[in-house]
């Protein structure tokens, strides 16, 4: 997580892999300062720690009173102050890896001590144990979920969850990619090519998954809502076996998913979001969309098509 805020509290941002700084509309930080360049430097993590780049600008990027030069980089920290052009001061008030993050607000005050970020793109507030509320990424964005619905989240939000204003931060929708910052990286497995194979055992009592992607195989530790997941799984074989288009097939009213598996909404969406968690964490690409939603019909599925059922014993 990193958080980089203008000392007069009018800028606060989330910074992604790489952040365009500048006056263009493609800037993860835009700033309206005619100071400051169309794209006037860049942040990056560098796998360890993060940097300023700046990228030609006339007015300048400054690491406290240091001014880089054309194309220079420096290292940066915690409590490190920048400048760009005469925009004004920015601090970095966190410095670790890249990911969204909820900071809960004392009146006007962020409580920093009280700081929570998304682990693999997957966050619940005010307790992940028991969340009111999911933060995931979505395709390219983010979106906010509650009981009934799914709202895009641009930049910074404000939110009442348990009792506290929560300042809801995300990296940039789109990131313009600078190449004095850019990374490579092998391609990580998908759900959207991955195969999950459930063992049911003959009471249903329990429940393991495995799920494989090419010649790779990701065992799953169980966990009861893996019955969910089989719930849901069995509804997409089903429609399918139908004739139910792939693209509609699947789907289940959230009320009738609680009376399936006899739990009430609280009990349904804290499931969601265990199984959302579960594998985001096994590192394929796309873990958290293990179960979809389509509103404002409050609908679910489960989020892969290549699914084998097996009785165990």
């Amino acid at each position: 997580m990193a958080l980089l805020e203008q000392t007069d509290g009018s800028h606060r941002v989330a910074l992604g892999a790489r952040c365009l700084i500048g006056r263009a509309g493609t800037a993860g930080l835009q700033l309206r300062d005619r100071s400051v360049s169309a794209e006037h430097a860049s942040l990056f993590w560098t796998g360890e720690a993060w940097s300023v780049r700046d990228l030609g600008s006339r007015n300048g990027t400054y690491v406290g009173e240091r001014r880089l030069g054309p194309g220079e980089k420096a290292d940066i920290s915690v409590g490190d102050v920048l400048r760009f052009g005469r925009s004004g001061d920015f601090v970095l008030r966190h410095d670790g890896p890249p990911a969204a993050l909820a900071v809960p607000m004392n009146g006007a005050e962020l409580a920093l001590d009280d700081l929570l970020y998304a682990e693999r793109d997957l966050l619940g507030l005010p307790d992940e144990d028991d969340p009111d509320v999911t933060l995931r990424r979505l395709g390219e964005g983010w979106v906010l979920e509650d009981d009934d619905s799914a709202q895009p989240v641009h930049m910074q939000a404000r939110i009442e969850v348990g009792g506290r204003t929560w300042l809801v931060l995300v990296p940039p929708d789109t990131e313009a990619v600078v190449a004095t910052t850019a990374f490579s990286s092998a391609p990580k497995p998908s759900l959207v090519d991955a195969h999950l194979h459930f063992g049911v055992s003959a009471d249903e009592e329990h429940v393991t998954l495995h799920v494989r992607v090419g010649a790779q195989v990701f065992p799953v530790k169980s966990r009861t809502h893996h019955y969910l997941l089989l719930t849901l799984a069995r509804q997409r074989l089903e429609d399918v076996e139908n004739g139910v288009d792939d693209a509609e097939a699947g789907w289940l009213h959230a009320e009738d998913l609680q009376k399936m598996l006899r739990m009430d909404r609280r009990a349904l969406n804290t499931q969601v979001f265990r199984a959302r968690r579960q594998l985001a964490g096994i590192d394929i690409e796309g873990g958290s969309d293990i179960i979809e939603r389509r509103d404002p019909a409050r609908q679910m599925r489960i989020g892969a098509s290549r699914i084998e059922i097996e009785r165990l014993g």
